[in-house]
């Protein structure tokens, strides 16, 4: 029996329902790498600020680059 039309848009919104859900999940899993990097790069921060952790035994100079550094990391600017 010969596809009609019908089945053949029913078969191509299909596969372009299933693409679109393909994208949004990539999307969101892009967005939730990207918090998740902002939000280590912020917690360094602080650490950097003040001096705990791996950093406690840091330079003045080295701890104003770091800050530098994660400041640029949380607002993703290059």
């Amino acid at each position: 029996m010969p596809a009609t039309p019908v089945d053949l848009v029913t078969a191509i919104s299909e596969a372009i329902r299933e693409v679109t859900s393909l994208i949004r999940e990539a999307v969101s899993g892009a967005e939730v790498r990207r918090l998740k990097y902002r939000t280590e790069a912020a917690m360094n921060y602080v650490f950097v600020d003040e001096k705990s952790g791996e950093y406690k035994d840091i330079k003045d100079d080295r701890q104003r680059e770091l800050k530098v550094h994660f400041r640029k990391r949380v607002f993703d600017e290059n």
